[in-house]
């Protein structure tokens, strides 16, 4: 017997921003994590009728088949195409320039330091290994201009493993759980936040994973 059941999605994931009828929360915080997981189990059981439901689950999937990442690099491609276009017009030449200016701004000939945020996600090669630009990284070390933080939702023994050699780098893991400064040592970014209901709701995932044909439990 085939039921709609009810997304728990956080907002640190990009598809908060599409998924609207998803019960979006701050994964971090306790009670709003319970609270999200109660009210989609309520929701899963009949407080609304079966019809209602089946309404919203269409919305989302919908919605995730028509926004995959196909359609987002498409959007891009046409996008990059009609900056192309209008570059050569003189009334897009100001929004040109302003771009070179703020590039500018990063060279290391410009007096002032600078503070430059990389937001870090990579893809797996084909044989198999993570594809880190280490000479780009290599010359933003070399720099003593620029204050570099590298975010990632990866962990921080996987920041340690790949960036662990930049001293002068600050770290930041896990969509913000644990962070490393420079010349300094991993820590919680919040030392006082409680992990014990990660043990409880376990269990209520791993039901709706054997559930979900292809779904899996990250942590």
């Amino acid at each position: 017997n085939v039921v709609p059941g009810t997304i728990v999605l956080s907002e640190n994931a990009g598809a908060a921003q599409e998924l609207f009828d998803a019960l979006v929360v701050n994964p971090y915080d306790v009670d709003a994590v319970a609270d999200a997981i109660h009210t989609g189990l309520e929701l899963t059981r009949g407080s609304l009728d079966k019809e209602a439901r089946w309404e919203i689950t269409e919305r989302m999937r919908t919605s995730v088949l028509q926004n995959d990442a196909v359609a987002w690099a498409r959007g891009l491609l046409q996008e990059l195409q009609i900056v192309s276009s209008l570059a050569g017009s003189v009334g897009y030449a100001p929004a040109i320039k302003m771009l070179d200016f703020l590039a500018a701004c990063f060279f290391e000939s410009a007096m002032g330091t600078k503070a430059l945020f990389i937001d870090f996600d990579v893809a797996l090669q084909d044989d198999g290994q993570w594809s880190v630009p280490k000479p780009l990284f290599h010359r933003l070390a070399a720099r003593n201009d620029l204050k570099v933080y590298i975010l990632s939702a990866f962990g921080k023994d996987f920041m340690e493993e790949h960036f662990g050699e930049y001293n002068a780098f600050t770290l930041i893991a896990e969509n913000g759980f644990h962070v490393r400064n420079p010349e300094a040592l991993w820590q919680r970014a919040r030392p006082s936040t409680a992990m014990e209901w990660m043990e409880k709701v376990k269990p209520v995932m791993e039901l709706f994973v054997r559930c979900t044909p292809g779904a899996k439990i990250d942590v």
